[in-house]
């Protein structure tokens, strides 16, 4: 119940009033009389929801509801906020979360706040999403503070560690890192919002795109590129959530870091935003944090465009030394095996591999991605990622995020666009448009927009972003990224509080042994609180568990990401130990 101390101390008429302030605000974007707007480009909308009809975790859905996959885009219908917010956590929690397996998703009833931090003191402007339960306890107020995986919108850590907060009675406050779902879309003069909205394109914009229907992706073509940033966003949404509460509780003593228990928490890109924020945080205004599966990066380590690229290259033929039959969607592989069998050839004739037949060279790209420090669970994984076409989609995005590459003159002639059924630029209906705020990961392939490309004069489609010239490209320009991407590298410094980290053996996107390995081994030296769970069986994405053959070889990361934040509040509360570190079967 929102400000129970403060209203009637009759429990009843305190919700039933919460109740009638629900049904009369549900859905509708109010102005915030007290919160500090001086923080947000615009004034935050706030709403109030009653924890029926819709809610903070679920849209109202439950778990029922999560599981049922999403109907056609209707602009009719995503024309309505509330229905681009449903749908947003709707995609999310099935992008992100393990629905195959129980899971507790209760309706919670509060108050939420979004809206856009203005652009100011060398950051860039970016989504800040504000949810308050109606069990936070304002004289014991506890804030959760997370950055959404991947390049997510607002939305993008519900499931994962926003979760966990709601369920505890915290406020939880998600920053987007200024990534999302913005995209501007130059042939029509339009742009899409943090919050979802067609708008037309700011007169300030030039109208000329690199192709016609060419869509410009707020990480590949933000300026200034925020990946060094994320900590420091972080912590500003942190510092704006306390002024916020301060405002919706008047009459509590004002919410500080001393009187508030703070803890950072993130998966993936969120994980890597945690970790940025504790070396930024010179103040201690986090009392501790998690993170999981962190993209994090230390002296000595290759960067993830460096891997990406490596992977990119080989994988297409290391994926033929598996045995098809008994890895995940390795009966596709087996369907198209011979364009990957024209890969290795492909390669043979460049000289990065060796061998004198197919199989051999298979065998020898498979032993170069083993020297480079990939696990071998993580790459029985290697069919999922070529379906995804990850590797392709993570290299096309940040090469041209640290190259500050001109959308006109995007790297590789690698450009994103909705195509047509023989893969060619099109463009996007009005339904997909307003779609993309829901559906969109933030990097493509994602909500119908593709990976396209073409040389200089060829007119761009999708088999040519798959192919062996784009990532022969990639490849070659990764030494000119290295200097960009050592931008976010960390001392693995987190001060002295405590903070676990986690990372599966099997994560076949960001390697262990590339990232939390040698971070975790920099940051024990210095805090005598730091732990380091790594488990067996653990790879990058929870969602995945759903595909044929992941079980029983593959479990969950999230109900360990919940039993480490649940062990970090009881350290911080009640002085209990921390579990040590450990590698977890």
């Amino acid at each position: 119940m929102r400000r129970s101390n403060h209203s009637s101390p009759d429990r009843f008429i305190a919700h039933a009033l919460l109740a009638l302030a629900a049904a009369t605000v549900l859905y509708a974007q109010t102005t915030v009389a007290r919160a500090a707007s001086v923080d947000f480009e615009a004034p935050p909308t706030r709403i109030v929801y009653d924890g029926q009809a819709d809610d903070l975790l679920t849209a109202g859905l439950d778990q029922q509801g999560l599981l049922v996959a999403p109907a056609p885009p209707d602009a009719t219908r995503l024309a309505s906020f509330a229905e681009r917010r449903r749908r947003a956590i709707h995609q999310n929690w099935r992008g992100l979360a393990d629905l195959t397996t129980p899971t507790e998703t209760p309706r919670i009833a509060g108050v939420e706040f979004l809206g856009v931090l203005a652009a100011r003191n060398g950051l860039p402007a970016s989504g800040f999403l504000l949810q308050i339960p109606s069990s936070f306890n304002p004289q014991r107020p506890c804030l959760l503070v997370t950055a959404t995986s991947g390049s997510r919108g607002v939305y993008g850590a519900l499931p994962t560690v926003g979760q966990w907060g709601l369920r505890r009675g915290c406020a939880v406050v998600t920053d987007d890192k200024a990534l999302g779902m913005r995209v501007i879309d130059r042939t029509a003069s339009l742009q899409i919002s943090a919050e979802g909205a067609v708008q037309a394109l700011s007169p300030t914009l030039e109208t000329r795109a690199a192709f016609p229907h060419a869509l410009e992706m707020a990480h590949a073509h933000g300026s200034p590129p925020s990946e060094p940033l994320w900590g420091r966003l972080l912590l500003r949404a942190g510092e704006v959530a306390l002024r916020m509460l301060s405002s919706e509780y008047p009459n509590a003593p004002a919410f500080t870091p001393a009187r508030t228990l703070i803890v950072a928490a993130g998966i993936s890109n969120g994980g890597g935003a945690v970790l940025q924020a504790l070396e930024a945080d010179r103040g201690r205004f986090f009392d501790g944090a998690v993170a999981s599966e962190p993209n994090v990066l230390v002296t000595g380590a290759p960067t993830l465009y460096d891997y990406a690229t490596l992977h990119a290259m080989l994988q297409p033929c290391a994926i033929l030394a598996e045995d098809l039959a008994q890895i995940p969607l390795g009966v596709i592989v087996a369907a198209g095996a011979a364009r990957h069998r024209s890969w290795c050839t492909q390669l043979a004739n460049d000289g990065l591999v060796n061998g004198a037949d197919v199989d051999s060279q298979a065998a020898d790209a498979r032993q170069q991605l083993l020297r480079s420090g990939v696990t071998p669970a993580a790459l029985r994984l290697g069919a999922i990622n070529l379906q995804l076409e990850l590797w392709t989609a993570v290299t096309a995005t940040y090469v041209q995020s640290y190259l500050r590459r001109p959308p006109t003159d995007p790297a590789c002639g690698i450009g994103f666009a909705a195509t047509d059924s023989a893969g060619r630029p099109r463009a996007l209906g009005d339904a997909e448009r307003l779609a993309l705020f829901a559906d969109g990961t933030g990097i493509a392939p994602t909500a119908g927009i593709r990976l396209v490309a073409g040389p200089a004069g060829v007119a761009p489609d999708a088999a040519q972003a798959m192919s062996y010239a784009t990532a022969r490209c990639l490849r070659a320009l990764a030494p000119l990224t290295e200097s960009a991407a050592r931008r976010s590298q960390l001392k693995a410094r987190t001060g002295v509080r405590p903070v676990i980290v986690l990372h599966g053996s099997a994560d076949a996107l960001v390697p262990i042994a590339h990232s939390a390995r040698p971070y975790a081994a920099r940051a024990a030296a210095h805090n005598p609180h730091f732990r380091f769970h790594e488990m067996t069986r653990g790879q990058h994405f929870d969602a995945l568990l759903a595909l044929p053959g992941m079980r029983p070889d593959h479990v969950a990361m999230q109900p360990a990401v919940d039993r480490a934040l649940d062990d970090v509040r009881r350290f911080l509360e009640h002085g209990a130990p921390l579990p040590p570190s450990a590698v977890v079967e």
